[in-house]
């Protein structure tokens, strides 16, 4: 009876000392408005979620010539928190023959650390296959608003360079 119960607080306290580390190093506690900013007014983002509202639901695709680990137009797997889909997907739940399908449009969007990322070249954009997965508009960097692509026309243009698909399919 004796060894039993110091054998579960034993285990009860290695439960609790493991439990505090993970969440002392894995859980910020930060306030939710400082990790997920409302859109500014009069933003890209604002754009986009005013456009699905009054358009209904479509698709957004990336392009990052600079993109690094810390750099890009929209981070992985963020989309989502502002109402919006991107057709790279989120995180790292990515089926195979999904990863095959954006390797056709270009074969440099690879999977880093689970996430896709947009593409580097922008004639890729002109990708059919963009087409089909109902990808309305391309967010880039505000210098990319004087790009010329073929297919694509600017929409607005503020904090990111958003470019409209011309040739999307109905979804």
């Amino acid at each position: 009876g004796r060894l039993r119960r110091a054998f579960l607080a034993l285990g009860l306290a290695c439960d609790a000392l493991d439990t505090g580390w993970c969440e002392w190093r894995l859980n910020v506690m930060q306030p939710e408005a400082s990790i997920f900013r409302a859109p500014p007014p009069g933003g890209s983002l604002e754009f986009l979620q005013r456009t699905q509202t009054e358009k209904g639901p479509f698709r957004i695709f990336r392009l990052e010539p600079a993109r690094s680990q810390f750099r890009g137009v929209l981070p992985p797997a963020t989309a989502s928190i502002y109402g919006l889909e991107d057709a790279l997907g989120f995180d790292s739940l990515n089926l195979d023959r999904y990863a095959d399908l954006l390797g056709a449009i270009d074969p440099e969007i690879g999977l880093r650390r689970g996430n896709f990322r947009g593409t580097r070249d922008a004639s890729t954009l002109d990708s059919p296959l963009l087409d089909l997965l109902n990808v309305r508009y391309v967010l880039a960097e505000p210098e990319a608003a004087g790009l010329a692509i073929p297919g694509l026309a600017l929409a607005h243009a503020s904090d990111l360079a958003i470019f409209e698909n011309r040739d999307l399919l109905p979804r």
